[in-house]
This record gives C-alpha cells, sequence and structure tokens, in this order.
C-alpha cells in the first residue's frame, strides 16, 4: 500500500477531506497540521507546537511525541512496516517513529532544510 502524503495549507483539503478534518478535530490542531495516513494510522505533525501525534482511526486514541524546540515537523511519510518518517525543518533532520508505540526510533541528518519526503515501496 502506497502512504498518502496530505499538506494541510490546501484550503480544498481542509473543506472536503474528512479524515483531515476529524484528526484536527481530534488534536485540537489548526493549519499548522500536516498529515500522513497509512494503515488506520494517522500521524500528524504540528509545526507551531514542535510536535508529532499518531492517532488510531478507529478509537481516536491521540498519543504525542514532543520533538525539540524549534524542530518545526513537517511533511510525514508512513512505509510499509508502519514508520512514519517525519521532516524537521529547522533541525535539517528526518525522524523514525515507530507507530505502533508512538515512539522515537532516531533522528537523522540529511540536509540543512528539508522540505518534502515520500515513500514507494517499489
Amino acid at each position: 500500500m502506497r502512504a498518502r502524503l496530505i499538506s494541510s495549507p490546501l484550503r480544498w483539503l481542509r473543506d472536503n477531506d474528512p479524515c483531515y478534518v476529524e484528526v484536527a478535530r481530534v488534536l485540537h490542531i489548526g493549519l499548522g497540521l500536516v498529515l500522513g495516513i497509512a494503515a488506520g494510522v494517522a500521524v500528524a505533525a504540528d509545526t507551531d507546537r514542535d510536535l508529532v501525534s499518531v492517532v488510531d482511526l478507529d478509537s481516536q486514541e491521540a498519543r504525542q511525541i514532543k520533538l525539540t524546540a524549534g524542530d518545526e515537523p513537517g511533511r510525514v511519510a508512513i512505509d510499509a512496516a508502519g514508520r512514519a518518517h517525519v521532516v524537521l525543518r529547522r533541525a535539517g533532520e528526518v525522524a523514525r517513529i515507530d507507530t505502533g508505540s508512538a515512539t522515537l526510533v532516531d533522528r537523522r541528518q540529511v540536509c540543512p532544510a528539508p522540505r518534502g519526503i515520500a515513500y514507494d515501496a517499489a
């Protein structure tokens, strides 16, 4: 299964994607939300609060991972093993998160200002 990559600043998405609207409601997040969805899990990066939330879409249980102040988490991609890869724009890193346990696995230096990420199983 390919992960969907969703970026919240798009007005159409905010107004028309029921999953985005529901996750934003559960987490009480506004326009700073960047969302990745795969296999019944949503991973929301809150750029304003340096948080990543892992949401079980069935139970609507949300677990949060606090990042370092100023990391500015952005785009999210979820791989086939259920790990979320979150771009940390100001840190120049990608955080790998285990969505099952909602824990930070590691952080990898990638470039001074990463902006996007994608997952392709091929």
